[in-house]
């Protein structure tokens, strides 16, 4: 503990003068040298503890205790404005950490009940544990003053993860001098390897607060030179004798709802159907150190709270949602790819679903398989894309090998396969991110497809019967502390077909990339961070056919305080659509600030050129969208988000849309809560001013309540109700279309 106390002294002592350092890598050198080289040896305990928010369990005692004296963030490497302790201490099953977070306001700390990964705007603390050592992978675990907890995979190639979800405890509690946070995080959720003596983990403590801006506090000095983060990460020694967990987790899950559906013709006909399942919505198992396997058989799949409402006005792309389901969430990061093969929103509809997944040294694999009694077609072109399904079953396979290598580098193959009663798709890929220096990184990605139609899908669409063909994408990056640049080549065939991804753009080859630098402001500057830069991107048909759109344009970023950034860009292109073609340049202007102690707004305002895709003419657009987040107090959460857009053509306006999603949150405690979710669109257009046949009137609403117990992420209660109803041309007013009744319980038992 001798060693720990002295580097705390050094690490506060004298580095007062980094202030006066304007140079931001001049800076990071001198708060090196002041740092040192310490090493974290984690401590062993053999006495219980208590997570409740408090130090005073005897066992703190056997803890080492790291300062984490060096503010990052808004201005890097130099000392932090409030002190703050961390102890890190293992009892052989259970890592335990707690954050001794002083402050000389109290009154001024953010803190708010809410829904897991959602403490972003408040205070927090975090520990992130790099457990190869080799700068592959960390698990990061956060929580807030209160004990509100957040979770995440970090990755060099994909950043912050934050679908990974892990059972841990937490407390937290203020104080008058500040605030202490617990942590108890078992070992079996934590892959490592076997190894002889203590481990070799590298682990980074940090603290984020506010006071005019987001303050963010480490244990370390951070290179802002470097491209890799989790490369910085420094050694902790330690954990002596442990052994990777074999858990074995089930997750029986009960689900019931009520369905009456109305028809909107005026007929008080309602359809009503009552429904209970019994499933396995998780069957966990680690069947070696390095080898887990999921399951799930008869799985309720569907997600429970509704999605973040999105307009697709005048869109002639599909819109992506994001996964929420927490079988498919769970080691998503690993069939990740540049170009995007597996989508799981694909799997509507499973009787069962499995997964293998595991590491073993720099070996990463996973093998996923379902079987969905639906099967969802996403069909896109160089213009557009449109989604259709046939009524018969299928079963869909994923299956992936990584080799992870130094530096954050990597190497993969990946292939799917689809098949159905008349129908196949595989797919196999090659893909690397090689990072060839401390601020240079290529990536690449290379795959072939093999399909045979479904007869359906041949006769409605077009399609030949027996389609194959290629799509590469090819990417190099550069990262330093005064200048970035892009350069990327992607191509993607006519007949390539990744069913089991989320392919929106077929039948295109693009050549481009953008050019800029980085200003970061020293001590004492208003301007935080700014960058400005050129882009220029060159699309045609693939395999050399013809033009399809070309251009570029200016952008940039400005970072004030209060957590404001403010973007611009400006694009000016020549585009071809349905045989026309079109001159348009448009602006975007984007503000986000955090101007006050639970408030955060955001506007984005787009203007300019666009295309009328109903009748291909040119037209004037104006996009308004707004979101306002703001914590009334330690229990309520209030969001909106509002879209406004209007088109207009030469003869006048023919479309103003309105898009509402607002939404309420009660937070009673860390583990009940009550959700209020309100979804209205509107949609008038001019027909006098269409060629083509458009209603003047479309609406349609969504509405759920949803109550919420939950003691981990996997043992849940859900209970709620949901409508949504249509208005158009046909009828006056609103009317409903359906409700539910629904509750769902999940309950993890951990062996």
């Amino acid at each position: 503990m001798a060693s720990m106390a002295m580097w705390a002294c050094g690490a506060i002592g004298e580095p007062l003068e980094l202030e006066s350092i304007a140079d931001d890598q001049a800076r990071f050198e001198a708060a090196m040298a002041v740092y040192g080289a310490p090493i974290i040896d984690i401590g062993r305990t053999a006495q219980a503890v208590e997570i409740d928010g408090r130090l005073n369990d005897p066992a703190w005692q056997d803890a080492s205790r790291v300062p984490v004296s060096w503010q990052v963030n808004p201005i890097a490497n130099v000392p932090a404005k409030f002190s703050t302790t961390a102890y890190i201490m293992d009892d052989g099953k259970t890592l335990f950490v707690a954050f001794d977070a002083r402050t000389d306001r109290p009154g001024g700390i953010r803190a708010h009940l809410g829904k897991r990964d959602s403490l972003f705007n408040d205070d927090y603390v975090a520990i992130a544990i790099d457990t190869s050592g080799d700068g592959t992978r960390a698990f990061q675990f956060l929580a807030n003053p209160l004990g509100v907890q957040a979770d995440a995979v970090i990755e060099p190639q994909r950043g912050e993860d934050f679908s990974f979800d892990a059972i841990f405890d937490t407390a937290g509690r203020i104080n008058d001098n500040g605030y202490v946070v617990e942590f108890a995080i078992p070992l079996t959720e934590l892959p490592f390897s076997l190894r002889p003596g203590e481990q070799q983990w590298k682990v980074l403590l940090s603290r984020t607060h506010w006071g005019g801006d987001r303050f963010q506090d480490m244990s370390y000095p951070i290179n802002r030179g470097s491209s890799c983060w989790l490369c910085e990460f420094k050694p902790a020694r330690g954990l002596r004798g442990i052994k990777p967990g074999r858990d074995l987790q089930v997750i029986p899950t009960v689900t019931g709802d009520i369905v009456r559906e109305r028809p909107v013709t005026g007929v008080r006909d309602t359809e009503r159907s009552n429904d209970v399942e019994i499933g396995i919505d998780d069957f966990s198992w680690g069947i070696t150190q390095g080898l887990t396997l999921n399951a799930a058989i008869n799985p309720d799949f569907s997600n429970v709270e509704a999605d973040i409402a999105q307009s697709a006005v005048n869109s002639s792309f599909v819109l992506f949602f994001p996964e929420r389901r927490p079988f498919f969430l769970e080691g998503a990061d690993l069939f990740a790819t540049p170009i995007n093969l597996v989508n799981t929103r694909n799997i509507v509809d499973p009787v069962y679903g499995a997964k293998f997944s595991g590491k073993a040294g720099k070996n990463v694999y996973g093998l996923m398989t379902s079987r969905d009694r639906l099967t969802t077609f996403l069909l896109g072109g160089p213009e557009g894309s449109t989604t259709t399904q046939i009524d018969s079953a299928h079963q869909a396979t994923a299956l992936r090998y990584r080799r992870d290598l130094e530096g954050g580098s990597l190497v993969g193959i990946s292939a799917t396969h689809r098949a159905g009663d008349d129908y196949r798709n595989g797919v196999i890929s090659i893909d690397g991110d090689y990072r060839l220096t401390k601020n240079d990184r290529l990536t690449a990605q290379m795959s072939r497809s093999w399909s045979k139609n479904p007869a359906q899908l041949v006769a409605d669409n077009g399609l030949e019967e027996r389609t194959d063909d290629a799509a590469v994408r090819l990417q190099y990056r550069h990262n330093s502390r005064h200048w970035f640049w892009t350069l990327q080549h992607q191509e993607v065939g006519s007949d390539f077909s990744a069913d089991l991804g989320f392919l929106n753009v077929r039948d295109f080859q693009q050549n481009g990339g953008l050019f800029g630098r980085f200003y970061r402001g020293g001590p004492g500057r208003r301007i935080r961070f700014a960058n400005l830069g050129v882009q220029h991107w060159d699309t045609s048909l693939a395999d050399g056919g013809a033009f399809q759109w070309r251009g570029g344009g200016v952008f940039g970023n400005l970072n004030l305080p209060r957590d404001t950034w403010l973007t611009i860009n400006y694009f000016d292109q020549e585009r071809v659509f349905s045989g026309e073609r079109f001159d348009l340049a448009n602006t975007t202007v984007s503000l986000r600030t955090r101007p006050a102690h639970g408030l955060f707004l955001a506007t984005n305002v787009r203007f300019g050129d666009q295309i009328d895709v109903s009748d291909v003419r040119a037209a004037d657009e104006l996009r308004i969208e707004q979101r306002v987040e703001y914590n009334l107090n330690k229990h309520v959460l209030l969001r909106l988000r509002h879209t406004y857009q209007t088109l207009d053509v030469r003869q006048g306006r023919i479309l103003t849309a309105h898009l509402t999603d607002f939404r309420v949150g009660y937070e009673f405690d860390l583990k009940n809560s009550l959700r209020l979710s309100l979804i209205y669109r509107n949609t008038e257009r001019n027909p006098e001013r269409f060629d083509s046949e458009q209603e003047r009137r479309v609406e349609s609403y969504d509405t759920q309540l949803l109550y919420t117990y939950q003691v981990n992420p996997r043992t849940v209660f859900f209970a709620g109700y949901a409508s949504d109803g249509v208005g158009n041309d046909q009828f006056s007013g609103l009317r409903r279309t359906g409700d539910s009744f629904f509750i769902k319980l999940s309950y993890a038992w951990r062996l």
